[in-house]
């Protein structure tokens, strides 16, 4: 699709990178703009699902978060007849809507705010994939199934996956990866930053109370109010 929409805009006077809705836009130059229309409510169903999806995934983590003891505890409760986790869902609803109003009071477009969090959301899966591709080969070498192809496939994968990351902080002078104009060039800090403060609380509550970190491997304690 993304070689269809490039191909599609090749002589055209407008900017695909400034467009917001470019299949409309081009359903609308090969006189089809009804087609567009119905493009344009499958991508708000995709963007409703996809928002959800992530609000159902936050609540869980919050959920279970709380179940130990690491966030304040009524986000652990559930729902005394449904067994949902309520009030967790309802924490991530609310900050969800908070983030993006936030953003759009602060003059941003919705169009521009999507390539905000959207950023920000790669960054975040990218994080994961590199972590998980550098945690790999000391996994396998831990249970004696370390080889050489291990190694490769690992390192290809690191490699591969730190070129984004190349991109968001660009090269002075670089045509392949230049530096990020503003506000897009502060992204990578403010993931960098929300990561450390991550990073310090965890390692606070490691000193603090180091069982909690430990409770995380068994079974979550009870909550009061909880039905089975």
């Amino acid at each position: 699709m993304a070689y269809v929409v490039v191909l599609g805009f090749k002589g055209l006077p407008d900017d695909l990178g400034k467009t917001e809705s470019p299949l409309l836009y081009l359903s609308t130059k090969l006189g089809w703009p009804l087609l567009g229309n119905f493009i344009n409510l499958g991508v708000l169903l995709s963007f409703f699902s996809c928002t959800l999806a992530s609000v159902n995934s936050t609540a869980r983590i919050v959920y279970s978060m709380a179940r130990h003891g690491l966030v304040y505890q009524a986000l652990g409760e559930s729902h005394k007849k449904n067994n949902t986790p309520h009030i967790a869902a309802a924490f991530a609803s609310g900050f969800t809507f908070l983030m993006a109003a936030l953003v759009n009071f602060f003059g941003s477009t919705p169009f521009q705010s999507q390539g905000y969090f959207g950023a920000l959301c790669s960054f975040g899966f990218l994080s994961a994939y590199f972590l998980v591709s550098l945690a790999a080969p000391i996994y396998l070498l831990h249970i004696n199934q370390l080889s050489v192809k291990a190694l490769l496939l690992s390192a290809l994968a690191v490699g591969f996956m730190a070129i984004p990351f190349l991109g968001v902080i660009g090269i002075q002078g670089s045509d392949i990866f230049p530096p990020p104009e503003f506000p897009n060039n502060l992204l990578i800090w403010i993931f960098i930053a929300y990561m450390t403060i991550g990073a310090l609380w965890l390692l606070a509550v490691k000193i603090v109370n180091p069982s909690k970190l430990q409770a995380l491997s068994g079974n979550p304690p009870e909550i009061s109010g909880d039905q089975k």
